[in-house]
C-alpha cells in the first residue's frame, strides 16, 4: 500500500466518520495518528528517491521492489501498532459503531453486504502485500 493510499484512506475515514463533537482526547489521538502517517510517508518518499521514467513493466516492477526493500530496511523493528495504535483503532471502532447506529446506518450496512467479499487475509508488517487483493 503506497503512501497516497494510506493518506486517502485516513482522510476518508476521518472526514466521513469524524464528529464535530470530538473530545479533546479524540482530537489528540487523531492528531497523533496523522503525525504517524505523515512521518511514515516522509520516510517512504526519502527512501524511494526518484525513479527513472520507463515504459518497461519489468523495470517498473524492479524499481518498486527496490523502493519497498529500502523502506523495510529503514524500519527493521517495525511492528503492528506503530502507525495504527490501539487508541486510533478504538477511535475508528467508536466512529464506525456510531455511524452504523445513526440515521444512515441501515444504508451503510446494506452497501457493505453487497461489497465484494475478500478471502481470508493475514497482513504482516513489512511483508509483501498479497497479489490479486484490492487495496
Amino acid at each position: 500500500m503506497n503512501c497516497r493510499t494510506y493518506l486517502f484512506c485516513a482522510a476518508i475515514l476521518l472526514s466521513a466518520l469524524g464528529s464535530a463533537r470530538a473530545k479533546v482526547d479524540d482530537a489528540q489521538i487523531v492528531k497523533d495518528f496523522e503525525a504517524r502517517v505523515s512521518n511514515y510517508c516522509d520516510m517512504q518518499k526519502q527512501q524511494a528517491g526518484t525513479a527513472k521514467p520507463t515504459d518497461s513493466p519489468s523495470k517498473l516492477a524492479e524499481q518498486k521492489s527496490q523502493s519497498t526493500e529500502k523502506v523495510r530496511s529503514a524500519r527493521p523493528e517495525a511492528k503492528r501498532g506503530d502507525i495504527f495504535t490501539p487508541e486510533i483503532a478504538a477511535y475508528f471502532r467508536r466512529q464506525i459503531a456510531a455511524t452504523l447506529a445513526g440515521h444512515d446506518g441501515a444504508k451503510v450496512r446494506a452497501t457493505l453486504r453487497h461489497a465484494e467479499p475478500l478471502p481470508d487475509i493475514h497482513l504482516v508488517v513489512n511483508a509483501k502485500y498479497p497479489q490479486n487483493v484490492p487495496l
